[in-house]
């Protein structure tokens, strides 16, 4: 049991901290108003989430 245990909350924790770097990686592409930034950000870090 705990070893189930260990291993999810890992996995959440991996989970939201990619999230949250994704998220701030965006933020400040976003305000650098620089299209070529903003388009290589999400290109990098937004890819496996939204298919091409």
């Amino acid at each position: 049991m705990n070893l189930w245990l260990t291993l999810h909350l890992v996995g959440v924790v991996v989970f939201v901290g990619n999230i949250i770097i994704a998220a701030f990686w965006k933020v400040r592409a976003d305000l650098s108003k620089n299209p070529a930034v903003i388009h290589s950000t999400v290109k990098t870090s937004c890819l496996p989430i939204i298919p091409s």
